[in-house]
């Protein structure tokens, strides 16, 4: 694995460890009750995470716990106190390259700059338009961050949003926001193809890679010039909808495109196959859609990049990426977004509908212990500060 793609690996999992403590409302008091606190013994997070990789796991209602991902033992909760009780909602978070974490709000197209070490805010940036989701990515080198827009009907009624009545018609163009992170300005946008719903940035920094429900399949934005360069596969069909998540294997060889039927997060019913789909970045090209009896959410690569797990409804299938065929699917209820141990031998799972941890063993494809938790999960982060998952998070003094 490159370091650069080990590191854009890191940066997609670890940042939302810093801004979990943000969502509804802080601590839960069953959960402090229940965990050993650390915090007392320690004064940094660098001291706190010397001993190991910790998981960071967070669930509904603000409440998370840190687990050593070795002994598999909750260890440590944490919060942000500027924005406890605000009732802030995220979607996903990512680290600039002076160990900030950029974190955009749900409802408002606010971005929230976070000092992890220092637990406070060191920023917020409010971007134009009406929102419904925002999708953030950074670039490898931590400079510029990318903000996607995720309502796709933005001249739709919030009655119409909220029942799923928006009309294909209604779809306009979606828009991405280029932000330095050292000043905190936008100092630009595009507009891509309507329906973008999630970005990934290639590993080498130069693409910006956008799947789209209608037009295209996946739109590439060149990062050098911030235009459209190309489009995959080009128009989608009614066989061949768009994806919803997007996710780069390690060093950037395959792009895997979650493919799953719309009305399930965008407020505009558009029916489609749940399946698959993966691309080879550099020709471009579909190379295999392997079909799913249930919608898919996410996927995600072990570091040494072997298996890459998906996230279905009931379960998780488990993907050979040199194979390209489905090594194995383990029941989970309810799966989340997941994390893998450093050696790349156990993978993590959040079981939300049965409030814990699922571990699987990738050599076995077996299940082989369960963490309990005192809420439903739903992400789980990894924060390795030795650089085992090829990046070290360096703390501020």
């Amino acid at each position: 694995m490159t370091e650069s793609a080990a590191r854009r690996k890191f940066l997609r999992y670890i940042a939302s460890a810093a801004v979990g403590a943000t969502v509804a409302g802080g601590q839960n008091s069953g959960l402090r009750d229940q965990i050993t606190t650390l915090q007392s013994e320690v004064s940094s997070l660098s001291q706190l995470t010397n001993s190991g990789v910790l998981g960071y796991v967070f669930g509904s209602g603000g409440s998370y716990a840190t687990f050593d991902l070795t002994s598999q033992k909750p260890v440590s909760a944490s919060g942000i106190p500027q924005l406890d009780g605000k009732n802030l909602g995220f979607a996903n978070s990512r680290f600039d390259s002076s160990n900030r974490v950029w974190a955009g709000e749900h409802k408002t197209g606010k971005v929230y700059v976070i000092d992890p070490i220092r637990a406070s805010l060191a920023g917020t940036i409010q971007l134009p338009g009406r929102w419904a989701v925002i999708i953030l990515d950074l670039d490898p080198a931590g400079k510029y961050a990318y903000a996607l827009n995720l309502l796709v009907a933005p001249n739709a009624s919030d009655a119409d949003l909220s029942t799923l009545k928006a009309k294909v018609e209604d779809i306009a163009p979606s828009v991405v926001y280029k932000i330095d992170t050292s000043t905190q300005q936008v100092v630009g946008s595009l507009e891509v193809e309507r329906f973008a719903c999630d970005i990934a940035i290639s590993p080498d920094g130069k693409y910006l890679h956008i799947p789209n429900q209608l037009d295209k399949l996946v739109t590439v934005v060149d990062l050098n010039t911030f235009q459209i360069a190309d489009s995959i596969s080009g128009e989608a069909s009614n066989e061949q909808l768009g994806g919803s998540m997007i996710t780069l294997s390690p060093g950037g060889k395959w792009l895997f495109l979650e493919q799953s039927p719309s009305h399930n997060w965008s407020a505009v019913d558009i029916q489609g196959p749940n399946a698959e789909i993966i691309i080879d970045p550099a020709s471009r090209k579909i190379v295999k859609i392997i079909p799913f009896d249930e919608s898919p959410g996410i996927n995600e690569f072990s570091p040494d990049g072997k298996y890459t797990t998906v996230t279905l409804r009931t379960k998780v299938a488990i993907i050979d990426t040199n194979t390209l065929e489905i090594a194995a699917t383990i029941p989970v209820n309810g799966p989340g977004t997941l994390t893998y141990s450093p050696d790349s031998k156990f993978v993590f799972v959040p079981s939300g509908k049965d409030s814990k941890v699922v571990v699987i063993d990738l050599t076995t494809f077996k299940q082989v212990n369960s963490i309990d938790l005192s809420f439903p999960p739903s992400v789980i982060i990894p924060f390795d500060p030795k650089g085992r998952l090829g990046y070290k998070l360096l703390p501020v003094s």
